[in-house]
């Protein structure tokens, strides 16, 4: 049989349970990543995650943002390389072709023509 006591301590455990929910749903929405907002949302509401679980899980997908980011300007760095030793080469190539009909050039003439050729293509 319920007591007045009894029902007012359910009622009161209820709303710390119903204080604590709202606290962690918070807690979650404090943690933000543009882009990832849906998972956010999971978060707080699919999960038991917390706060400090959802910080983890945005910290580390901030982490593989900024590798991926890092990745992207190596990649571009590496083509930039591959580039300038492509128009080297091909200066080279140049220079040895006009030596052996006896004229002689600079390499960075060779470069400066190359470049040139390219930029009109």
């Amino acid at each position: 049989m319920a007591t007045p006591d009894g029902n007012a301590r359910v009622a009161e455990a209820g709303q710390e349970g119903a204080d604590e929910e709202r606290a962690r749903i918070r807690a979650v929405f404090a943690q933000e990543l543009p882009g990832y907002e849906k998972l956010i949302y999971t978060l707080a509401f699919e999960t038991r995650a917390g706060g400090r679980e959802a910080a983890a899980v945005v910290a580390l997908l901030a982490m593989a943002a900024q590798v991926e980011r890092d990745l992207a300007d190596a990649v571009d760095g590496f083509t930039e390389v591959l580039r300038a030793q492509i128009v080297a080469r091909r200066a080279q190539d140049h220079v040895d072709r006009q030596f052996a009909v006896g004229i002689e050039i600079t390499f960075d003439d060779a470069i400066a023509r190359i470049q040139a050729e390219d930029a009109a293509q």
